[in-house]
């Protein structure tokens, strides 16, 4: 079973944000992380006797995984807000990541000038978690846990970040089949429950009747590799009929966890409109 916590972070301030913030947060977050939860006093991953236990390596040094949490923007965003999600085991992290977000926005900045701004308000579900001064207790809040308890089969989804998915070995640039973005859902999903990999092991029902989608240019400089990466997606509506239950499960799935890559800077986002 999928478990996760959702952090709503509320951000003060008068400067206008990027187009595209989801790679500027995550940079800034790493080095805020690291600075929680850092024990070595070399200050270095490899070797660290800390690794496997560090959450700093997890989110950030692991590679050729999915990485168990995901910033959620938008485009052209009037302000800083964002939310913040923790899936499976990550969950625990939730102490070290709340202290590393505050640090984020006041501490660490954002942008090549590093501003600094200050975080109004944190919350998860309907409960404050930091009142723009001081963390509250934690008590009695507990992960959400996916349950899925209806199926519609006629859908809408609508994609408000950019899918950024792999089709016939090239990035779709004008559409993506239905199978294609499951598969992509139920991959990512079982690597979060902690399950091995395997195929999806049933027939995709489902027809699209309506789909249109556009391409949206997204950049992001990759501090590693000093260089400019793209990393756009489509963009756009796709409406479904007579979808099948499985899949419609795994769908809402990726409501929650999105879909395609690169969904840790927010993209892959998308909602379910459900219909008669």
């Amino acid at each position: 079973m999928l478990i996760w916590f959702t952090i709503d972070v509320m951000v003060e301030s008068q400067r206008k944000p990027p187009f595209f913030m989801g790679s500027m947060l995550r940079g800034a977050f790493g080095l805020a992380l690291k600075s929680t939860v850092c024990v070595n006093p070399s200050y270095k991953c490899e070797g660290c006797f800390s690794y496997g236990s560090c959450w700093y390596a997890k989110f950030y040094e692991e590679e050729n995984s999915f990485h168990p949490y995901r910033f959620e923007t938008y485009l052209k965003a009037s302000n800083f807000d964002f939310s913040f999600s923790l899936y499976g085991e990550a969950v625990s992290s939730l102490p070290y990541v709340l202290s590393a977000l505050r640090s984020t926005i006041e501490s660490q900045g954002l942008g090549r000038d590093k501003e600094t701004m200050r975080v109004r308000q944190m919350s998860i579900g309907n409960r404050i978690v930091f009142d723009g001064n001081r963390f509250l207790t934690l008590d009695d809040i507990h992960p959400n846990s996916l349950q899925i308890d209806k199926y519609c089969q006629n859908i809408s989804i609508e994609f408000t970040m950019p899918l950024r998915i792999k089709e016939n070995n090239r990035y779709a640039t004008q559409t993506v089949s239905l199978h294609t973005l499951i598969h992509s859902i139920h991959s990512r999903l079982r690597e979060l429950q902690g399950l091995p990999m395997e195929r999806l092991g049933y027939r995709v029902e489902g027809e699209v009747v309506f789909e249109k989608f556009h391409y949206v240019k997204i950049e992001r400089y990759s501090n590693r590799q000093r260089k400019t990466i793209p990393i756009g997606g489509i963009k756009g509506l796709m409406k479904i009929t007579r979808i099948d239950r499985r899949s419609y499960e795994l769908l809402k799935a990726g409501e929650i966890i999105g879909a395609g890559k690169q969904t840790v800077f927010g993209l892959g986002t998308y909602h379910i409109k459900e219909s008669k």
